[in-house]
């Protein structure tokens, strides 16, 4: 909670909180179409399997769900290229710090 709140702060000294906030909405849309695209893989691969929830109208609804949310993805790029391209940059360097996060935890597993 506490880098939540350094993150905060710093975001409002910067005084360019409507940036961070699309930055934010860029995150939120790419996340709900990789859940959605997530969605339709495991109804593909897995028919069969037990789901304790329906979704109404399957596949309609969630097909017009994905569609929606790519238009809005696609039109904040074609409003917004340069924060798009820091969006991309900041989930390029993420990526990054993943990879060598998990190269040094390479360890022998013993049995």
């Amino acid at each position: 909670m506490v880098a939540n709140l350094l993150v905060g702060c710093m975001a409002l000294a910067t005084g360019r909180t409507g940036d961070i906030i699309i930055i934010a909405c860029f995150g939120a849309l790419a996340l709900y179409i990789i859940s959605l695209i997530s969605f339709f893989a495991i109804r593909i691969k897995h028919p069969s399997l037990y789901r304790p929830f329906t979704s109404p109208f399957y596949p309609f609804i969630p097909g017009l769900a994905l569609l929606f949310s790519s238009i809005a993805f696609i039109s904040m790029i074609w409003n917004y290229p340069f924060l798009s391209v820091v969006f991309g940059s900041l989930l390029f360097l993420g990526f990054i710090l993943i990879q060598l996060q998990k190269k040094g935890k390479h360890t022998e597993v013993k049995a």
